[in-house]
């Protein structure tokens, strides 16, 4: 039902978030707030509940820690938890809340979860995610090797961004970590396929 499409949307409004997608078929949203780590956030309304999912990075290939570290950094989240998706490719995170008598400050505490975690644990994801895409980069170029001009350039604004989070981290420079995260978000955003950078290194 529309209506609660509807009530999801006067909370997101509520909460100033903005809203860059709308799927009324399939009674989901997508939203954001950049300044907050959001990017991209759906929020599906799937009766009896309310799917919000982000997709927060490429899972590497080596994996090392990460599925321990994942689990570490679930036991200390408020709302929802990392996961991977089925096929072990990506990882997201994923809050489901019952939509019979959601009130927006269930919707808020849930979203705010996902701001807090990439608040705290970002830097270590973006580091994990931004590796992960320079050696998917590398293996690109070497398979579409008419692409390969564009995706170098693409490979090094990544590693811009690596070597911009290890300033941060070592305290070089001063940058709050979601204007870090939005770096590696708008690397991630790019369509491979058809090169379209639009990382802020691109000018």
């Amino acid at each position: 039902m529309s209506a609660n499409l509807d009530l999801i949307k006067s909370y997101v409004f509520d909460l100033d978030l903005k809203i860059v997608k709308e799927d009324r078929a399939n009674e989901l949203i997508i939203v954001e707030d950049e300044e907050e780590g959001i990017k991209n956030l759906v929020i599906d309304c799937e009766p009896p509940m309310v799917i919000l999912e982000q997709l927060i990075m490429p899972a590497p290939k080596k994996t090392g820690e990460l599925y321990k570290r994942l689990l570490q950094m679930n036991n200390t989240l408020v709302h929802g938890a990392f996961a991977l998706d089925e096929e072990g490719k990506n990882v997201f995170f994923r809050d489901t809340l019952e939509l019979e008598n959601l009130d927006r400050n269930e919707l808020e505490a849930s979203i705010r979860a996902l701001s807090l975690a990439l608040a705290e644990y970002g830097n270590e994801l973006l580091e994990l995610a931004s590796w992960a895409a320079v050696e998917a980069t590398k293996l690109t170029v070497a398979t579409v090797p008419h692409k390969g001009a564009r995706l170098r350039l693409l490979h090094t604004h990544l590693k811009d961004a690596i070597d911009l989070l290890r300033s941060f981290r070592s305290g070089t420079i001063s940058i709050k970590p979601y204007i870090v995260w939005r770096i590696y978000a708008e690397c991630f955003s790019t369509d491979f396929q058809n090169c379209a950078i639009r990382s802020p290194f691109c000018g």
